[in-house]
Formats: C-alpha cells, structure tokens, sequence
C-alpha cells in the first residue's frame, strides 16, 4: 500500500500522523510525507523577501525529519518530498505520478485564514485525486478516561 501523506506543519498535518500511526498497515506499506510550500509571488524593496526563506526551510526540514522519525519506529518505508507549486495541483499530480493508494489530508487549520484554504484544498483534492482520500479531523475535545 502506498499511503500519500500532505502535511504542512500545522496542527492538523499532526493529526494526519497521529492517524496513521495509530493504525495497522501491511508490512510493504510505503508512506511518502509531501510537503508543499507556495511559491514566493512577490518582490519589495522594503522587505529582505530572501531572508525569510532560508530559516523557513531549515523549519521545513526540521518538521519533516522529525515525521520521519515517527513514522519509521513503526517500522514503516517513508519517503519526503518538499514541492513548490499550487497546493491542490501538484497534491493531485504527485499522487498520480508516485501511484498512491490513498491520500491522508487534514481537515483544518487552527488560523480562520488556514481554515479555508486546507477545506478548499480538501474538496479540490477529493474531487479530482486519482486515488481515495480521507479527511482527518482533529479531535474536537480531549476524551476523559471512564473511573
């Protein structure tokens, strides 16, 4: 099974991982962890635009070493990949080219701005994946063990 993983650093990319570490797999599950960053679409001459990309990388990497790691104590096949691009398509196309069997997205975004754009992300990847999607929801309220 070749399980497509969208994250982004947000607390719902941590539900996407919580999910699929809670979960049994085939032995030859491959997990591929996609991160996709939008592309800088503006230039000033009031802001050092560059100086905010090398530090938001080393956190990307950081991020992602760090999924890794979880991801590989148990004992699954990761891969990463850091694209730039529309985030709807090039989710879509790199499903399509890596042969997933099924994405895994989060529902939503703790910021109302992030909120919008992951339910965007989220119908526009189920309408047009070439594979099964599933939404991950965060956990609305911690559960209280029963006495």
């Amino acid at each position: 099974m070749k399980l497509l993983l969208a994250v982004d650093g947000s607390s719902s990319s941590d539900s996407v991982i919580r999910e699929v570490l809670s979960r049994p797999w085939p032995a030859d599950t491959r997990v591929r962890l996609l991160y996709i960053k939008k592309p800088v679409s503006f230039s000033s001459d009031f802001v050092d635009v560059e100086s905010y990309v090398e530090p938001e990388a080393n956190a990307t990497l950081t991020l992602v070493e760090h999924m890794v790691c979880s991801l590989t104590r148990k004992g699954l096949q990761v891969s990463t990949a850091i694209l730039k691009g529309n985030p709807q398509k090039t989710l879509v196309k790199d499903a399509a080219r890596w042969g997933a069997d099924l994405i895994l997205i989060g529902a939503e975004s703790s910021e109302k701005f992030m909120r919008l754009f992951h339910s965007n992300l989220a119908k526009e990847v189920i309408r047009t994946a070439p594979c099964s999607v599933e939404v991950v929801r965060e956990p609305s309220f911690q559960a209280t063990p029963l006495d």
